[in-house]
């Protein structure tokens, strides 16, 4: 995706590739931390990128979860906080470990 020019090409590009299924887990995060550095990439959008990975690996990945509720606080958005809290805790295999660790980054980002 880097060698491509302008951030269209690159969204364009990042978004045909993130269709493919089968895809790891750790291309979406690369994805996600690349258009995250971008100036031009909109809260809304790399919220789209969350959501096309939680489709894929919300039953399985904690990780994944408290990536996406700490990338909403920081944009101070608590009421999705709540529900993607609410949406992991009915989706992943693991729940309790998922509410231990919600805690723990819970305290750690008041």
């Amino acid at each position: 995706c880097e060698a491509l020019g302008g951030d269209k090409e690159f969204r364009n590009a990042c978004d045909w590739i993130l269709q493919r299924t089968g895809l790891p887990l750790a291309l979406y995060r690369k994805i996600i931390s690349i258009q995250s550095a971008k100036p031009t990439s909109t809260t809304a959008y790399l919220r789209s990128l969350y959501e096309v990975a939680s489709e894929k690996f919300g039953a399985t990945d904690t990780d994944f979860w408290l990536e996406y509720i700490t990338f909403e606080h920081r944009n101070r958005e608590f009421q999705r906080v709540q529900l993607l809290h609410h949406r992991a805790t009915r989706q992943l295999q693991h729940a309790k470990d998922f509410q231990v660790r919600y805690h723990q980054l819970k305290e750690a980002l008041t």
